[in-house]
């Protein structure tokens, strides 16, 4: 009798293997975070997930700071998705998230059976600043003459963490650049009214810092 209860948990125990087996898969999840900075603003950026055996099951963003932790997604799959890139927005005021040093904690678990059916699990984190405010951007030259298909001159002042800075018109750009100012973070651009915008279009002075924060300021021009 003892042999032959030996027997059948030893066959119980092949089958139940045998039967699991096919949904067993060692690979982990991977993940990457596609930041070009740790600098984190309200600019949204991408976190891109994937799995090449069982696929993805779940996966969760979590943001770490002194206030603690606050999720910003957490998505679970159906079987047989490979990848995902989930597109982070932080909304401050919404989340109640204030300025400062911070993590960036992802979490991607897989439909593997290993691991008493809980799947290989991949954890990947990232230190941040969080920079929610936008710069800071004034309009130096109030009065501003431009013929239609000829040019014209701005000067601004930004704060110093702005990274980028001129003017926009009609869908093109024109940079800024530092002029010879006693003053620091004063800037000058030379732009244009091409002649395919129409007359009457806004022209705007945009100020980006590290972070992606943006202000804009209307420029007024008489043409």
């Amino acid at each position: 009798m003892g042999r032959f209860f030996t027997l059948l948990i030893l066959i119980l125990i092949i089958g139940g293997a045998i039967y699991i087996y096919p949904d067993i898969e060692w690979h982990h999840p991977v993940i990457d975070i596609k930041l070009a900075s740790n600098d984190v603003g309200v600019k949204p950026f991408d976190i891109v997930v994937s799995d090449k055996g069982k696929g993805l099951k779940e996966v969760s963003v979590v943001l770490v700071n002194e206030s603690g932790e606050t999720v910003l997604v957490n998505k679970n799959y159906p079987q047989g998705v490979s990848g995902d890139k989930l597109n982070i927005n932080i909304d401050a005021k919404k989340l109640g998230i204030k300025n400062g040093p911070a993590e960036l904690r992802v979490t991607a678990v897989d439909h593997s059976r290993l691991r008493f059916f809980s799947g290989n699990k991949t954890v990947a984190s990232r230190n941040i600043n969080l920079d929610l405010i936008p710069p800071a951007v004034e309009l130096l030259s109030t009065e501003n003459y431009i013929n239609h298909g000829g040019s014209a001159l701005v000067i601004y002042k930004t704060s110093p963490d702005v990274v980028r800075s001129g003017v926009t018109i009609g869908g093109y750009f024109f940079p800024g650049y530092k002029g010879n100012f006693a003053e620091d973070d004063v800037y000058l651009v030379f732009f244009a009214y091409p002649y395919n915008v129409p007359a009457g279009e806004g022209i705007t002075l945009v100020a980006e810092d590290g972070a992606g924060n943006a202000k804009s300021v209307n420029v007024p021009y008489t043409l």
